[in-house]
């Protein structure tokens, strides 16, 4: 049991140094990405596809496919008068198996490419939304090759924040004409930018001793019962300081270290989004604070999680909610980090004005394809860490789901929790926590402790059964 727990610790490690192993190695292989293109002026329609492109690293993948698209003029079916807007999601094919092992039609994109035949584009498809880079108002800039800081051994002082980063996210921006305005007509009275994190406590154990600790202001955004009753997963905005401790350990991921060692780093972990503004921490709270909760096409109301990066590029397609969540200053700029690549998102000025009214979305349908890819997500890590033992994806997921599903009835809320309390599943078998010979275990489960007091008392348990805990196939 100690042996398969700190295995899957290593889960996230091993991603990060398969992939520096991969970069010092220089040769190409089949890369996928989820690509957003736009056809010609005859067929202006924005499309949504998979493709295979056969590059050594990300610079190439949209540089070898802008090529490609660029070159066709000989009637190749799929690629003729489509142009590029951006790529995202995009790695290695090996890696793709690991976080979308249902997806097999991509991974038989990827077997078709090769020296020779070096981009193969799947079926594209429009869900008739409008395309994120086809929106007039609204800019979105993959930067890619972003490396997160490291554990810095023998560097004195530290850096704080990577090279790549200091720009995005500190440099100072000339006012615009607008802002100039509302400050009285002087540009000298404008207030300069700062930049904010918006955190999910569910991603970042103890977030609020770390918030506490770090001496930077920080708010929660849900407010009454709300705040207290969900604060170990609620989100919290706060001011960041370029020179902060707390600042470099968010842009830091040291693979060396145990992925949930917080105090150290978090950046693997895409525990939040960033924004630039100009206002104050309770201006930008009382702003943020009317999108936590949205209503769906019921009239039903829902927590509106768009601090997750992944979710909050999903929901900009919706024009009218990205014009409100980004109408909190004149430029509205908002940094979503992934593994290796930040998505840039900021108004260009031109009918940017969001309606006030509530936007209705349909929830059931947006919470459903997000948990389902999360839980594939863990299953494909679970599939690939462990090959010796000839897993079956359909069957790891299933246990993740039913585990998952009961352990949140047990009042666990942390992801990284949920994810451990799920990888036991899989090798206990189903309801382990019944197998405890004391039954320890579901006395825990069952137990009016706070979530993260059950977990600890839960692991502890974990690791001091004998070796003959039953283990089923």
């Amino acid at each position: 049991m100690q042996d398969q727990l700190r295995r899957y610790d290593y889960l996230c490690i091993r991603q990060g140094t398969g992939q520096a192993m991969r970069i010092a190695g220089m040769t190409n292989e089949p890369w996928l990405g989820r690509c957003h293109f736009i056809g010609d002026d005859t067929n202006p329609e924005p499309l949504i596809g998979v493709a295979a492109v056969w590059v050594r690293d990300r610079d190439g993948f949209d540089d070898t496919l802008r090529s490609h698209l660029a070159s066709q003029d000989d009637g190749e079916t799929g690629a003729v008068g489509l142009r590029l807007l951006w790529a995202e999601d995009v790695m290695p094919a090996t890696d793709w198996m690991i976080r979308h092992a249902r997806e097999k039609e991509a991974l038989e994109l990827a077997r078709r490419v090769h020296e020779g035949h070096v981009v193969e584009i799947g079926p594209l498809s429009s869900d008739g939304k409008p395309s994120l880079g086809a929106t007039e108002w609204l800019e979105i800039k993959e930067i890619k090759d972003i490396q997160p800081l490291d554990g810095q051994f023998g560097v004195s002082p530290k850096k704080t924040v990577p090279d790549a980063l200091v720009a995005p996210l500190f440099e100072e921006l000339e006012p615009t004409e607008a802002e100039i305005s509302s400050y009285g007509g002087i540009k000298e009275d404008v207030p300069p930018l700062k930049t904010y994190v918006i955190i999910d406590a569910a991603k970042v154990p103890d977030a609020k001793g770390l918030m506490e600790r770090s001496g930077l202001p920080w708010r929660c955004l849900f407010k009454g019962d709300a705040a207290r009753e969900l604060s170990d997963v609620a989100p919290y905005l706060i001011e960041l300081d370029v020179a902060a401790d707390f600042t470099r350990v968010l842009l830091t991921h040291n693979p060396m270290l145990p992925a949930d060692l917080v105090t150290a780093h978090l950046w693997h972990r895409k525990s939040g989004i960033f924004v630039r503004s100009r206002s104050d921490i309770d201006t930008l709270v009382a702003h943020f604070r009317r999108f936590t909760r949205m209503q769906d096409e019921t009239g039903k109301w829902y927590y509106f999680r768009f601090w997750e990066p992944e979710y909050l590029l999903k929901q900009l397609e919706n024009d009218d909610l990205a014009k409100g969540l980004l109408s909190f200053d004149d430029q509205g700029i908002v940094i979503c980090p992934g593994d290796s690549s930040i998505h840039m998102i900021r108004k260009t000025g031109h009918d940017a004005i969001g309606s006030r009214a509530p936007t209705k979305l349909d929830f059931n349908a947006i919470e459903l394809d997000l948990r389902g890819k999360w839980l594939d997500r863990i299953a494909g890590k679970i599939v690939a860490t462990f090959p010796d033992q000839s897993l079956n994806f359909e069957k790891v997921r299933s246990r993740i789901e039913a585990s998952v599903n009961r352990m949140q009835g047990y009042g666990y809320k942390s992801e990284n929790h949920l994810i451990i309390l799920a990888s036991w599943e899989v090798f206990y078998g189903e309801n382990f926590e019944t197998k405890d010979p004391d039954g320890k275990l579901e006395e825990i489960c069952r137990s009016s402790l706070p979530a993260i007091k059950k977990f600890n008392s839960f692991r502890k348990r974990m690791e001091n059964l004998s070796p003959e805990f039953s283990e089923t196939d």
